[in-house]
């Protein structure tokens, strides 16, 4: 499946300061008028080390088949509170994968240490949609 490749720079401002940002996106035309934008967004002194990286997922894309669709599972994001008995572990433990739970729930709270996860209140796990 062609798509095209469009690469910009962006500065996004926060209370911690200003973070350059590369977004790389692939638009992939699908059948008639169906299109598929897929953005990928890394801070730009990341981006060279996860190049070939994003290149192999964004040309890895493929139309599913019905029977494989059809076994796909939707999922959401999810703010929850933080407990007091709570950790990085357990709340990774509450989402819905086999795999990789810790890595993906630091990923997506932007959290990288212990220091940093006490410091919350509420974060973002991802669970199974209904």
């Amino acid at each position: 499946m062609p798509a095209i490749q469009a690469v910009n720079s962006a500065q996004l401002r926060t209370l911690l300061g200003v973070v350059s940002l590369d977004i790389q996106t692939y638009i992939y035309r699908m059948n008639g008028d169906l299109v598929l934008h897929v953005s990928f967004v890394s801070s730009s002194e990341d981006s060279a080390k996860y190049q070939r990286l994003i290149e192999l997922m964004g040309s890895s894309f493929r139309r599913m088949n019905e029977q494989h669709a059809a076994k796909a599972k939707s999922y959401r994001v999810v703010l929850v509170e933080i407990g007091p008995q709570d950790n990085m572990a357990t709340m990774a433990d509450k989402m819905d994968f086999r795999n990789f739970n810790l890595a993906r729930f630091k990923a997506i709270n932007g959290i990288g240490t212990s220091d940093q996860f006490r410091k919350l209140d509420r974060a973002k796990i991802i669970v199974q949609a209904e």
